[in-house]
């Protein structure tokens, strides 16, 4: 069989077609002019088997098109195509969905949980922060999963839904006129980050410890933490390492979120409540006529105010829902020849609804001198951790400094008492 003018042997057009479809990755005009060349020199080769030129005779001579273009390739210096990638199996894809519905919750209910707890939006901090610790819980392990073990760490992090589209938004804004400015503001920012997570950790640890060990930790963080992080802008934290610090950060912030909505929901925002002293000795307090006292019968003389932050307020006017001054009963007041060191409280110049009261003292001289009031707590509240540690070698609560017994206390000689020592 004879081929007509200007056309090619069957083999020949089937061989320069496979060769086409192993350059399908090159652009379109570098294929085409790929190609001419190709054709020129099978044709070539196929003259010398006559017009009736068989395919398996091409292979043979010039030997399969994948690797006649693996050799084209080499000699023309053009790289070899990516290898496709594998298709993930149903479990990796589970687990990348998983992350990045669960990361996508745990930004939105933290969000949410911090704009409760800094504007006081619903009282319970708690309904939102709960869900957003579980979905950092499934989310991080998720994210875990996918990384561990695996060649390209980042690479499989990009394959996660959304995580494109986040590089695509960062590249938007590096080509904006603004956006490089504020890309290195925030990159300037590290070293303070590289303290601040050091911060939250110590922080952390002293909210469930003491302040001495919360100290210590910060020192150790920090030295830490600036280590890693100068070394993470060398370029000397690549893969998993860096995978490893990003997934630490994670773990610091979303623990000082969740350590600030544990102090939101506080009741007594770390201070022990004196009222609950009280509560636990079995004393409860009775309004009489002008008077106030225990359901033992003791009466209370003065009253120290303490502020939310756990400070003695002093000079504090008191009100009662109706807008009347509250009022304790009048005490004996304070004579010459009471035995020396007997104490007395009373009125406030300031007026009889002002608190706390003062104190005078007898003297052994036979007057009366003034004498500092004694506050129960002292001019700070005790933290939880302070009084953990002192119920670990105190007395009985009731037996203590400045608490109530619920039992009257013994009258000193001369028959006057000594409310408020």
């Amino acid at each position: 069989m004879t081929n007509g003018p200007g056309t090619s042997p069957p083999a020949v057009s089937a061989y320069v077609a496979a060769v086409r479809d192993e350059l399908s990755d090159l652009p379109p005009a570098q294929t085409a002019d790929i190609l001419d060349d190709v054709r020129e020199h099978i044709t070539q080769v196929a003259q010398e088997y006559g017009d009736d030129v068989r395919l398996a005779e091409l292979i043979d001579r010039l030997g399969s098109p994948s690797a006649y273009v693996a050799e084209l390739r080499a000699a023309a210096g053009i790289a070899p195509p990516a290898p496709q990638p594998q298709r993930a199996g149903f479990g990796r894809r589970l687990l990348r969905l998983l992350a990045a519905v669960f990361g996508t919750a745990t930004a939105g209910f933290t969000v949410v949980t911090v704009a409760d707890v800094v504007f006081s939006l619903s009282g319970a901090p708690a309904f939102f922060g709960v869900p957003a610790a579980v979905c950092f819980v499934v989310g991080g392990a998720s994210v875990l999963f996918l990384v561990l073990r695996h060649e390209d760490p980042a690479g499989e992090l990009r394959q996660i839904p959304g995580a494109c589209w986040l590089g695509e938004r960062v590249q938007q804004l590096r080509a904006t006129s603004w956006g490089p400015g504020v890309i290195d503001f925030a990159a300037s920012l590290q070293p303070a980050w590289w303290l601040a997570r050091a911060a939250i950790l110590g922080a952390l640890v002293a909210s469930v410890s003491s302040a001495a060990l919360g100290t210590f930790v910060f020192v150790v963080a920090a030295v830490a933490s600036v280590y890693l992080g100068r070394a993470a802008a060398r370029g000397q934290m690549p893969g998993r390492r860096a995978i490893a610090i990003y997934g630490l950060n994670a773990a610091i912030v979303a623990g000082g979120v969740f350590g600030v909505l544990a102090i939101a929901q506080s009741p007594h925002d770390g201070y022990v409540d004196p009222i609950d002293q009280v509560a636990t000795d079995g004393l409860a307090y009775s309004h009489g006529a002008g008077s106030i006292a225990t359901d033992a019968g003791v009466p209370v003389t003065n009253i120290f105010a303490y502020a939310a932050d756990g400070a003695l307020i002093d000079q504090v006017r008191l009100y009662d829902q109706d807008g009347r001054p509250l009022v304790l009963a009048d005490t004996e007041p304070c004579y010459e020849e009471a035995p020396d060191g007997t104490t007395f409280v009373i009125a406030n110049p300031w007026g009889t609804n002002v608190y706390p009261r003062f104190v005078a003292e007898a003297h052994m001289s036979g007057s009366c001198v003034p004498a500092p009031p004694e506050p129960p707590y002292g001019a700070q509240l005790p933290t939880s951790a302070d009084a953990d540690d002192a119920d670990a070698g105190a007395p009985p609560a009731g037996q203590r400094t400045g608490q109530p017994t619920g039992e009257p206390r013994p009258a000193p000689s001369g028959g006057t008492s000594a409310p408020g020592k």
